[in-house]
């Protein structure tokens, strides 16, 4: 079960990069959202 915290690493590790992103100048005209499902990810690139 090592590929599993792996993952979990990698994810972590993404979302501290984004959250570190979202302090930067460039943050105001991009965005990111954490998808779960490809629902919500069709829900989010619809509009």
């Amino acid at each position: 079960m090592k590929i599993r915290e792996i993952k979990k690493t990698t994810i972590k590790c993404s979302r501290d990069f984004l959250d570190e992103f979202s302090n930067h100048r460039l943050a105001n005209y991009f965005g990111y959202a954490v998808v779960v499902d490809y629902g919500t990810l069709m829900d989010i690139a619809v509009y």
